[in-house]
């Protein structure tokens, strides 16, 4: 199953689940729909900008859900835009959406045997290269204040002329070396 969504709206009442509660229960639904889950999704630890978001909401309805998402990997390498969505209900423990990444996709980049062939000083040097400063002043919300900071820089050196396009380093390709730079 790639997704599901539950459109039941009689969810009213009282929070009842906690979030490591709610983690429980979307495990329980991943167990069912995708059992292999556990060697492909990796729950994601860090804060989301939704979790940033929804701390700032007092009495909107996303403060009865609780958001969980799983990039995918194979292997141990992490798989750009590819991830796995559970909404759970904190006040029935339902799930209320699912949206996972197709087995096919799985398959197609399991066979493709991906293997580094720059070693991480190598790519981190490659990053350095093109990195560069700029002194920025940064209003601080929190402390009223201003506070003069270090701002990377990461455009192609070659390409520093005013009417081009802005563009920045997104990744280094880990097969080829190849700097790949996105617009801005």
């Amino acid at each position: 199953m790639e997704s599901y969504h539950n459109n039941r709206t009689d969810q009213e009442g009282k929070v009842t689940y906690t979030r490591e509660q709610c983690w429980n229960r979307a495990e329980v639904f991943l167990q069912r729909v995708f059992p292999e889950y556990a060697e492909y999704l990796q729950l994601e630890v860090e804060r989301t900008v939704m979790d940033a978001h929804e701390e700032e909401l007092e009495e909107t309805e996303l403060n009865d859900r609780e958001w969980f998402f799983l990039p995918l990997f194979i292997d141990q390498y992490r798989v750009k835009l590819e991830r796995a969505s559970i909404i759970v209900c904190k006040i029935t423990g339902e799930v209320l959406l699912y949206r996972g990444v197709s087995m096919e996709l799985i398959r197609e980049l399991k066979a493709c045997r991906f293997e580094v062939v720059i070693s991480s000083e190598e790519a981190l040097s490659r990053y350095v290269d093109q990195l560069e400063v700029d002194l920025k002043w940064f209003y601080d919300d929190r402390t009223r204040s201003y506070r003069l900071i270090f701002d990377p820089i990461l455009t192609p050196k070659e390409t520093k002329v005013a009417h081009e396009t802005q563009r920045t380093l997104e990744y280094i390709d880990a097969k080829s070396g190849e700097l790949i730079w996105c617009r801005t």
